[in-house]
């Protein structure tokens, strides 16, 4: 391996420790995962909850009544939707952390948030930040022969 790598010119093994680096880079930000560039999911509790007091749908904020039972007994909670009937049971999301006053949930079939568009968004921007530092360096080391240094004097 040492001497396969002392056969190469330096040009080229500025580029191959670029490519390694860049490599390496996209590795790590794919280890870490979908948190890195979409935010960080709530852990759902899934229930189905019964429309105690359905809403219109012309309404300019329409919230609806459910009530649903969990662990701590039925419970009563606001749902920002419309068009459902009295007595229909949907699947609800429970938030993580309930707080004292009144419980809001939503629908189990929609998402709050994020999308995971940016996690493939993201990654492709650090695959082009490291192709853009693999080509500053093939442009470093191409640079013009006649220049003893990098900066101009």
């Amino acid at each position: 391996m040492a001497r396969l790598l002392a056969q190469l010119t330096p040009r080229v093994r500025a580029i191959l420790v670029a490519c390694l680096v860049g490599f390496i880079v996209l590795l790590f930000a794919w280890w870490v995962g979908p948190g890195l560039f979409s935010g960080r999911d709530e852990p759902a509790r899934i229930v189905t909850a019964s429309v105690v007091k359905p809403a219109d749908c012309t309404a300019t904020t329409p919230v609806e009544t459910v009530t649903f039972t969990d662990a701590s007994g039925k419970q009563k909670a606001r749902l920002r939707a419309c068009g459902h009937n009295k007595g229909e049971r949907i699947q609800v999301v429970l938030p993580e952390e309930q707080g004292t006053g009144e419980l809001t949930v939503y629908s189990a079939d929609t998402s709050i948030g994020h999308s995971n568009l940016r996690q493939s968004v993201g990654l492709l921007l650090v695959a082009l930040s490291c192709a853009g530092g693999a080509t500053y360096s093939l442009l470093v080391m191409r640079g013009d022969s006649r220049r003893s240094s990098l900066l101009p004097v």
